[in-house]
């Protein structure tokens, strides 16, 4: 089963609502006979619903929007087999993505180019020919780092907004209740799991937000989770480049209105304290009602020392692809991009 389609609360209440708003509409509209307009939902395998419909109203055509995703390639390719078996036209446009991937793909003499404008674009041009684009094992263009073994209590407290850092935390539990997080969070979250801290395979982050996420989608998506680890779509295989979760939650939440809202258990905590409740003092933690470890989490790892670890880790990774010829030879999966881009992704300062 895909993974696009593991649903969470959040994402099943947003469709369901797309649903029903689209069919207010059609019924707002009518038909030229004066009878409502309907939206007709059909659940089951797409070819044998298809099928029984043709038998009661004899279909002439058919439409539908191109989805690129190898995942959804069978789903298709069956439905264009059931069209042409009954004589049915079959109209499949592009629409989802600017262009058509693997128009892309053949005017750039049948492989993708490693320069785009545009990332969504690109990262559907990559996916277009990967069915394990969303994982590690037999995806060619990812490398194999060597994560750790899966933590259980780790990968749930991340999950949760459990770690004990409070930007970390406050994001992680906005996607669990709104099903939406701004890029730069999502970037700090997922390098947090991955080379930043946890040391955790993608593939676990991925899955998360695939599951949680409103906009979810699985070639940025999987793009996104592989580029942030250093395991795709770039030089530099270099962990300097992290955010520090606690330096980056003092620039980008400075009073920390956003850690309040999101951890009520830190709302009583002074700005001083607010991003980094464990120096508070245990007289002002009894006093502000959050004992560190009772109310609220102690940190999940020692970041200094883990971030040392990580960064040993990584530069020994790129000395090794090196050895093999990066980035001009060795594995695919490199891209020309520079440092800058990486700065203004990451929202990085100098």
């Amino acid at each position: 089963m895909p993974s696009t389609k593991t649903v969470g609360y959040n994402r099943m209440r947003f469709l369901l609502n797309s649903l029903a708003d689209i069919n207010s509409q059609l019924q707002a509209l009518g038909n030229t006979g004066g009878e409502l307009g309907k939206l007709y939902l059909f659940q089951g395998n797409p070819t044998a619903i298809f099928r029984r419909l043709n038998e009661h109203y004899q279909l002439n055509k058919i439409c539908f929007e191109q989805d690129c995703e190898p995942i959804w390639n069978r789903r298709d390719d069956s439905v264009r087999a059931l069209c042409s078996e009954l004589g049915i036209e079959a109209v499949e446009k592009v629409s989802h993505t600017l262009w058509d991937p693997r128009t892309v793909i053949s005017t750039n003499g049948g492989i993708p180019p490693l320069t785009y404008q545009i990332w969504r674009e690109y990262f559907y041009t990559m996916s277009v020919n990967n069915p394990n684009y969303d994982r590690m094992e037999g995806n060619a263009i990812c490398l194999s780092i060597p994560w750790a073994k899966p933590v259980a209590d780790q990968l749930q407290r991340w999950r949760s907004g459990h770690t004990g850092f409070p930007l970390i935390d406050a994001a992680m539990r906005q996607l669990l209740a709104e099903g939406w997080l701004h890029h730069t969070l999502r970037n700090t979250v997922a390098t947090f799991l991955t080379r930043g801290a946890l040391w955790q395979n993608w593939e676990h982050g991925l899955r998360h937000f695939l599951k949680y996420l409103l906009d979810a989608d699985w070639s940025v998506c999987a793009g996104n989770w592989m580029w942030v680890s250093s395991s795709a779509f770039e030089r530099l295989l270099d962990s300097s480049l992290v955010s520090c979760p606690i330096a980056f939650s003092k620039r980008l939440d400075p009073k920390g209105e956003y850690i309040r809202q999101y951890v009520p258990e830190l709302a009583n905590v002074p700005q001083e304290y607010i991003h980094e409740p464990w120096r508070m003092p245990q007289e002002l933690q009894e006093r502000y009602e959050c004992l560190v470890g009772v109310h609220y989490p102690e940190r999940i790892v020692d970041l200094a020392k883990v971030s040392k670890r990580n960064t040993l880790a990584m530069q020994a990774l790129r000395h090794s692809l090196i050895a093999e010829g990066a980035p001009d030879e060795g594995p695919p999966h490199c891209r020309p991009s520079n440092e800058d881009e990486v700065r203004q992704f990451f929202w990085l300062v100098d």
